[in-house]
């Protein structure tokens, strides 16, 4: 049986205004030797007869139909549980991938012998242009070549997975996959994976279209009309728990709480509607998960973040005092 080069897993569900330039920007990729899986999360509207028009022209388009709607970690697992490739990406169905895309990545990737490889973001603003500046910053490409992976590196890389490449024997050999029933899931897979990961190469291209537009769950976000902020709390401690279940607490203790546990929860308290429940939940697990002894530089990271306010509503107060 023939094996892909590259497996492109795509979360479908109620995307019909996007899907079919998604679906063709994959079909007309220069390398063709891909295949794609469609997962349609049981949509309401016509992306399921879409994929399935498109399935019936391209022996290469997967497709699979969740009975429920289970949101998108669970799809992109289903995704990772019926690719083929020994390679894989991923792309959500209201952006599209450069003509060339899968072809650079996949070259540099087996060239290179790397472990992932990296590409710049071209965002389309049809929504939250108020973000144009942190958008720059945050998916700006930092550096340029083969890196060794370290805590540094990866805490200045953007956490999307949808300009990236991955191998299918890490995610498989450290089970890494997306954390069922929560959003924001990227962050997760991205730590866990580069925890395994032992180089990156970055090319300084926009190779990924990524469409900022209403109704998206980081414009749902921003604009604080979600319920679901909170889940940016629950992916730190999932996260939390992988490291646990790998003895690996103690060696990235200093990424945890210093960087990834602060921040995302001061992403939670900012844009959540459900403060009182966030905070409880966040003191439970400072109480019982929190190191007797921080190392030093640690410490004084906490310390800085708190001090600053940068909390909102005086929460830096109370959790500077846990701490």
């Amino acid at each position: 049986m023939h094996t892909p080069k590259i497996s492109v897993i795509v979360p479908v569900y109620n995307v019909e205004k996007y899907l079919e330039q998604c679906i063709l920007s994959l079909a007309s990729q220069s390398l063709y030797d891909i295949q794609i899986i469609l997962i349609d999360d049981n949509s309401t509207d016509t992306s399921l007869k879409i994929i399935q028009r498109y399935a019936n022209k391209d022996k290469r388009i997967r497709v699979v139909h969740n009975k429920q709607n289970a949101g998108v970690a669970t799809t992109r697992n289903g995704g990772l549980d019926n690719s083929d490739a020994e390679y894989i990406m991923f792309c959500d169905p209201d952006d599209w991938f450069d003509v060339d895309m899968c072809k650079k990545m996949y070259d540099t990737i087996t060239r290179d012998k790397t472990d992932i490889v990296m590409c710049g973001i071209n965002i389309i603003y049809q929504s939250d242009i108020s973000q144009r500046k942190s958008d720059k910053s945050y998916y700006k490409i930092r550096f340029l070549g083969k890196h060794a992976v370290s805590d540094r590196l990866i805490l200045k890389c953007d956490v999307s997975v949808c300009n990236k490449i991955f191998r299918r024997d890490i995610i498989e050999k450290h089970n890494v996959r997306f954390p069922d029933g929560l959003k924001y899931e990227d962050a997760y897979f991205w730590y866990a994976y580069t925890l395994w990961a032992k180089d990156i190469t970055f090319i300084d291209q926009k190779l990924y279209n990524y469409v900022r537009h209403d109704g998206s769950i980081m414009n749902a976000t921003f604009s604080g009309k979600c319920n679901f902020a909170s889940d940016h709390l629950y992916i730190a401690i999932r996260y939390h728990e992988y490291l646990a279940q790998n003895n690996l607490l103690g060696q990235k203790q200093d990424l945890f709480w210093s960087h990834m546990f602060i921040h995302y929860l001061d992403c939670a308290l900012t844009h959540s509607k459900q403060e009182n429940d966030t905070i409880q939940i966040a003191r439970d697990f400072i109480v019982n998960n929190v190191p007797a002894k921080l190392p030093m530089h640690t410490a004084k990271y906490i310390e800085t973040f708190y001090r600053s306010g940068a909390l909102p509503n005086g929460y830096h107060k109370i959790f500077f005092g846990l701490i």
